[in-house]
């Protein structure tokens, strides 16, 4: 058996390793109904998508690259004309939104005679929805407004900030008896806030004549309109027959705007439009309940080595009260597919490290899953994952292999080297003595370790040695069970010989069986030596 002689100071082959998935890394992964929001300089987050708006008449959420890229989200109005500035500060929906900072800044959407915005007669319910934080400075201004003048009459629509309040006029869009139009404004009594964000709604339903004011899901302000107080019948209301004028916002305001929304149809509840995330619901005649969640999967990662062990699974997150995230994960020691359905997901513990601290892996994969509060007011967030893992290293090359004698007469070559201090090595491990007949193509592996496959001798302190011939290399064709690979040594021929050392996570019946997880825990081989056994005369 080989001895080993341990000195003081032992290498360990296995070292502390970090994978941080953070920054720019955590857009690298499939989302579904989840976002990945920039904060600030490679300051990123996974939080969940916020709501959408699918039925809309037109829909501008502002998340374009560039001003000048803005569209309608359901294609039905051209944008004529968008100067803006983008912001990316706290969106109340999505990661930008626009800045009007001067004269300059506007945006110009077109009529359509078959949309709402060219309509002479509106006769469906719709709605207009928008988020505002109006500047330090805006008392009186136009947010936004289509308006047709003739005969030095105003006709239209248009939502101006009077005092620091929204207040709409709806100009001569009312047409009551004898072709007569009517003028008629309605104004909130609370001041809009320059600290937040404000949800603003108008709900129209020309067929009950019911207008509405909502902000932040409240209702601020409201008319009806009818012929008379004696004739209660609902007057028709639209645009001027003759008016293509475009939608102008924001040409003469000076603040933050959001999604604007004209939507066909009556909101059944108001304050669900601002709700940026899903909310829990319940379905009252079946008793069932659900909630939207969204998922982030991460690519397969692979580390360097086979055999790495699991320390530690660190999520930075922000939970806010009532949301939910939870993180999944899965290891192997083979290679797997992203969507495969094994190996089985695990929910991350608090015992994770006692749980993992005997596995082996080189093949890692996560996810989160991520609900909003019970009123989809809040989204959880995963700011960084960290796993923390001991790498396996394979062994340094042996030291000092050379060849210290050769007898042509009894075919048999001897060596030597300097022993491996790695404790994986003397523990466990060993060595594998390659040979072949050119320095590049090895065609047969002696094995050596200290359960009894190959015997050798300590020539020093450290310095291991050994002599092969025939009958060794015999022996090893029984230990390996391939009774006619090995090839014996033969007079005339030159071998090539080199050496390397193994761990003891390395699997031997790698050369039994073909077992190859760990294969890679063994060195790189020391540089070929030769010797050649002379001709013998008959």
């Amino acid at each position: 058996m080989i001895k080993i002689l341990f000195i003081t100071l032992l290498t360990f082959t296995i070292s502390a390793e970090e994978i941080q998935f953070s920054g720019k890394l955590l857009s690298q992964i499939q989302k579904e109904k989840v976002q990945v929001v920039k904060q600030g300089e490679n300051d990123y987050k996974i939080e969940l998508l916020k709501n959408n708006f699918p039925s809309t008449e037109l829909y501008l959420d502002f998340e374009a690259d560039k001003a000048s890229e803005l569209k309608d989200k359901n294609g039905n109005y051209e944008i004529e004309a968008s100067r803006y500035v983008i912001e990316t500060r706290t969106a109340p929906y999505g990661k930008r939104y626009a800045s009007f900072t001067n004269r300059d800044s506007y945006i110009a959407v077109s009529s359509n005679k078959n949309r709402i915005l060219g309509q002479t007669q509106i006769k469906e319910p719709f709605y207009i929805s928008f988020f505002i934080k109006s500047g330090e400075s805006e008392q009186n201004s136009i947010l936004f407004s289509k308006i047709y003048l003739t005969s030095g009459k105003k006709y239209g629509l248009e939502c101006k900030i009077l005092n620091s309040r929204i207040n709409y006029t709806f100009h001569n869009m009312f047409s009551f008896e004898n072709g007569k139009t009517k003028t008629i404004s309605m104004e909130s009594p609370e001041k809009l806030t320059t600290t937040k964000w404000t949800h603003v709604v108008l709900t129209l339903n020309p067929v009950t004549g019911r207008v509405a004011l909502y902000e932040n899901g409240n209702e601020k302000a409201e008319f009806q309109a009818e012929l008379s107080e004696s004739e209660p019948t609902i007057p028709s209301f639209g645009f001027h027959k003759r008016d293509t004028s475009p939608l102008i916002i924001g040409r003469d305001y000076y603040g933050k705007l959001d999604d604007f929304i004209i939507s066909i149809g009556e909101p059944l509840d108001v304050s669900k439009l601002s709700l940026p995330y899903s909310d829990v619901k319940l379905d009252e005649p079946t008793g069932f309940v659900s909630q939207a969640r969204g998922n982030a999967i991460s690519k397969v990662i692979k580390t360097k080595y086979s055999k790495s062990i699991p320390q530690y699974l660190i999520p930075e997150t922000e939970i806010p009260e009532g949301s939910h995230l939870e993180v999944q994960y899965r290891f192997s020691e083979e290679p797997f597919e992203e969507k495969a359905n094994s190996p089985s997901w695990k929910h991350l513990e608090k015992n994770f490290n006692d749980t993992h601290k005997s596995s082996f892996f080189q093949y890692f994969q996560w996810k989160v899953i991520l609900r909003a509060n019970h009123s989809g007011t809040k989204s959880p967030s995963l700011k960084k994952l960290t796993l923390k893992y001991r790498e396996s290293i394979p062994p340094n090359p042996p030291f000092g292999f050379k060849l210290s004698s050769l007898d042509s007469e009894s075919l048999k070559v001897c060596f030597q080297w300097s022993a491996n201090h790695e404790k994986d090595v003397n523990s466990g491990g060993g060595y594998l003595l390659h040979y072949g007949i050119t320095p590049e193509r090895m065609i047969g592996t002696i094995v050596y370790n200290d359960k009894g496959n190959k015997f050798g001798e300590t020539k020093e302190e450290n310095i291991l040695g050994d002599c092969v011939d025939n009958s060794v290399i015999e022996k090893n064709l029984v230990l390996s069970q391939k009774t006619r690979t090995f090839p014996f040594f033969r007079n005339g021929i030159t071998y090539y010989f080199r050496l390397s050392a193994y761990n003891n996570k390395f699997p031997l019946s790698y050369y039994t069986a073909g077992e190859t997880i760990g294969i890679d825990q063994k060195s790189k081989s020391s540089k070929s030596i030769s010797g050649s056994f002379k001709t013998i005369s008959n």
